[in-house]
């Protein structure tokens, strides 16, 4: 199995030192292979399950599951399946400032252990990714930072606050549809004190709980604007905004236009 999403093209006027411009799932058999390929972006690997290795200065390292690993621009791709099957994601970034990103988080070539893969947030970014607006652009730039800081975990870091954000996560994407869906509401089904939440939950992602509320009730919208005709008033209150007015200008200041416009 091999499952990606690429940027197709940058939005006019968009300009950012540090962007996603793909990612992917694969499952491959053993034998699977990749030889010889060199490229001019920063790759990081995370592996889920199996194990496959890397060339890497000179020697075959293994990446196992809850372990990544990058390829630098100019590197030379030389991957293989060692296991009987090796599944693993992985996520491409470009711009002038990719290389100084990873670097300064610490992240290196050789394969590191990290702590379990974050496919929720790997999936956002394949949403955020077909998302051709500048919004959508910046916000797939900004759920890759958060992978990359999610990738600088190790397995000695992931205590009862890493805990925090999966089910915080899990919460908001089950509730984004209520109006009265905040902080207080989260932090009071997690037991846990509000300010707590919000740092903790800003620490690992790298955006802050109300940014995700966001862009998970944006998302459900484009998807009700683009592949339904139902009233634009109906599709606010589906997606947590009650009032036609609030929901045009949450809309509009996140996507730049009307959801009306947007249609």
């Amino acid at each position: 199995m091999r499952d990606a999403v690429y940027r197709t093209s940058t939005p006019s006027g968009a300009n950012l030192p540090f962007s996603a411009r793909s990612v992917g799932h694969y499952v491959l058999n053993q034998g699977d292979d990749e030889k010889g390929q060199r490229k001019n972006f920063v790759e990081l690997f995370w592996g889920v399950e199996g194990v496959g290795r890397f060339f890497i200065d000179g020697a075959w390292i293994d990446l196992n599951a809850s372990s990544v690993c990058l390829f630098l621009p100019g590197d030379e791709h030389r991957i293989e399946c060692v296991s009987e099957e090796w599944e693993y994601r992985w996520l491409t970034i470009d711009g002038p400032l990719s290389v100084s990103v990873v670097e300064a988080l610490g992240l290196r070539r050789v394969p590191k252990p990290s702590v379990n893969c974050p496919e929720r947030l790997l999936a956002k970014l394949a949403n955020e990714i077909r998302d051709h607006s500048i919004q959508g652009w910046r916000m797939a730039s900004a759920t890759a930072y958060s992978i990359l800081m999610a990738a600088c975990a190790t397995p000695e870091s992931s205590g009862s606050s890493e805990r925090i954000v999966p089910k915080c996560v899990d919460l908001i994407e089950a509730n984004f549809q209520e109006g009265e869906l905040n902080v207080n509401w989260l932090a009071e089904r997690l037991s846990v004190n509000r300010s707590s939440l919000s740092r903790i939950f800003h620490e690992k992602t790298g955006i802050t709980i109300i940014e995700y509320i966001i862009a998970c009730r944006t998302q459900h919208a484009l998807f009700l604007l683009k592949e339904t005709d139902r009233p634009i008033a109906e599709i606010g209150e589906e997606c947590g905004y009650p009032q036609p007015d609030y929901f045009s200008k949450a809309f509009k200041k996140n996507m730049g236009k009307s959801p009306r416009e947007f249609r």
